[in-house]
């Protein structure tokens, strides 16, 4: 199988101004198609820097991918260090001017002498078309070796290694089939669920690879394996096969499976049922209502929501009793599932859910932050607390997700019983 480095470039990215989120995705769409990372770094816009980088990885890998520098601004060095690299000189690629001339005439846009430079490209390479922007990609080839350059622009390169890289490499060297299948935990650790594993290591395929993906969302634990093409049939069975044994084996803590966000896991769930949902929010002010609606078609199903971040709005919009809060405090089980029911009668709908509690500890009364998401339907109401230990953000987004993941298990026991 070829081995594959990826050398990513900018001062920006050394200096933490940018997520290197191309890595990230390169990585991902490679391993779709049956190709995987075995390097990444990352070098300054220093023209000694990003020529060392690709003499060294061209050394220890078969395709050198690149991404960064081809911008007409003066920090953008990538075009002319490839270059000197390959002892080229740079030449105009008409069919990239045609395309810039058509793309910015189109906009009303005037093509200046500096986007002009986009078209100039070393004259050995083979020139990859940048359907989303002007920067060109570029194809070295040496020896049984390649090394592409693409863009650093996020949804510049995701499209063109979709579109243009991977297909190239499809043409120039072998793959392996690769497959994965992801499962979804709630509230369940890294450590518990190492150790729950533990209990069935011994029975798992030794071709099967486990890995533990502690997330905002919960825990995925990512079971995956690599195989010839010719055994593509025998591995997707045998990856299925461990799959169920390990849902099976973890089923108290499962809440779905695969890469979707909660907020489409449940959206699916709600449709699957012809139940509608309705929030009402405190501690995550609108976010659980917001991962909602980022789903597309979810206005059938989600009724609407109440940011009631005031213990006044509880009382006098919500209707959650005086009293109750007066005994039991605002960021309490009572509060919480009272603020579910609520909101779930007052706008008629099937499931209501809610979060309350405290984001950060509070120094004065010593109380640690915690969250009580609450829900109810037609049958019963309640509450979960869920502890929080990281800071006031990123609890509160913590608390939004799991509003998504305790609502979404509810829906599917409602399902089962």
């Amino acid at each position: 199988m070829a081995k594959i480095s990826l050398i990513t470039i900018g001062n920006e990215l050394l200096k933490g101004r940018i997520v290197n989120t191309n890595a990230t995705e390169i990585g991902s769409m490679l391993r779709q198609h049956g190709f995987a990372l075995d390097r990444v770094l990352t070098v300054p816009d220093i023209p000694a820097a990003i020529q060392a980088a690709a003499n060294a990885e061209l050394a220890l890998s078969d395709i050198v991918l690149m991404s960064g520098g081809l911008g007409p601004t003066k920090d953008d060095l990538t075009k002319h260090c490839l270059a000197e690299l390959f002892d080229s000189k740079l030449v105009i690629h008409q069919p990239t001017m045609d395309f810039l001339e058509e793309r910015y005439a189109s906009r009303g846009r005037l093509l200046t002498e500096t986007n002009k430079l986009q078209a100039h490209v070393p004259e050995v390479c083979e020139v990859i078309p940048n359907a989303l922007g002007t920067a060109p990609g570029m194809l070295f080839q040496q020896g049984h070796k390649v090394l592409i350059s693409m863009p650093g622009v996020p949804f510049e390169l995701v499209h063109m290694v979709s579109h243009e890289v991977i297909p190239r490499l499809n043409n120039l060297f072998s793959k392996n089939y690769y497959a994965y299948r992801i499962l979804r935990l709630g509230k369940l650790p890294e450590s518990h669920a190492a150790e729950r594993m533990s209990e069935i290591e011994e029975l798992l395929p030794s071709k099967i690879e486990v890995a533990y993906l502690p997330r905002h969302d919960g825990l995925w634990l990512e079971l995956s394996l690599t195989e010839r093409q010719a055994e593509r049939a025998k591995a997707e069975h045998l990856l299925n096969k461990t799959f169920e044994r390990v849902a099976s084996h973890l089923a108290p803590w499962r809440y779905g499976e695969g890469e979707a966000t909660i907020a489409t896991l449940l959206g699916d769930a709600l449709k699957h049922k012809g139940f509608t949902l309705a929030i009402a929010e405190s501690l995550t002010g609108g976010m659980v209502a917001s991962h909602v609606v980022d789903v597309s078609g979810s206005s059938a199903y989600f009724k609407g929501s109440v940011t009631a971040y005031d213990t006044a709005i509880k009382t006098s919009v919500l209707g959650v009793p005086s009293d109750l809060i007066q005994q039991d405090g605002v960021a309490s089980e009572a509060v919480a599932a009272s603020m579910a029911v609520k909101v779930r009668d007052l706008m008629k709908a099937d499931i209501g859910i809610a979060t309350t509690g405290l984001a950060e500890d509070d120094a004065a009364t010593g109380e640690k932050a915690h969250a009580w998401i609450g829900i109810a339907d037609g049958d019963k109401h309640l509450a979960e607390r869920v502890e929080l230990f990281h800071s006031r953000n990123v609890n509160r987004t913590r608390a939004a997700n799991y509003a998504l993941m305790i609502a979404l298990q509810q829906i599917n026991l409602h399902e089962a019983s």
